[in-house]
């Protein structure tokens, strides 16, 4: 199930925040491919798994976990530079931002249009700068984009 959308989590790591938000929208970009037809391959996955199917679950969490991490380390570099509030919770933050573009994604599928997750992840992204401790903020696309 998970085998066919290697690609969908593959890449490479973040290295500055607009590779971060090229990153999140590039879900977006996947979605508009499949002309709001199909949801994400992971959600769409996740959505069908059935109680009994645990190593489908367990290839699905790691796709998930892999997600997430790419942005929780570009987040943990960001902090260990001094560029991000070293209070902040990296691991929470990366979620945070890879729930949020998945939930916008389902708006969108179910709209069959892009704004609900272009909203989603211009809010997640702007949550995400919030916490950067420069005072240059990176511009990101906006919900009306």
């Amino acid at each position: 199930m998970l085998s066919r959308h290697r690609d969908y989590v593959a890449g490479p790591e973040i290295g500055s925040w607009d590779e971060l938000e090229v990153y999140l929208y590039s879900h977006l970009d996947a979605q508009r491919s499949f002309d709001f037809e199909r949801g994400c391959p992971i959600g769409t996955a996740a959505y069908s798994l059935q109680p009994e199917q645990s190593a489908a679950r367990a290839r699905l969490g790691e796709a998930l976990a892999h997600l997430r991490g790419r942005v929780a380390r570009f987040l943990g570099d960001e902090q260990q530079k001094g560029r991000l509030d070293a209070a902040a919770d990296c691991e929470r933050l990366a979620a945070f931002a890879i729930a949020a573009t998945q939930g916008g994604l389902i708006l969108s599928l179910v709209d069959r249009d892009d704004r609900a997750a272009k909203a989603a992840i211009a809010g997640a992204l702007s949550h995400l700068h919030s916490h950067r401790t420069t005072t240059r903020r990176a511009r990101h696309r906006t919900a009306t984009t």
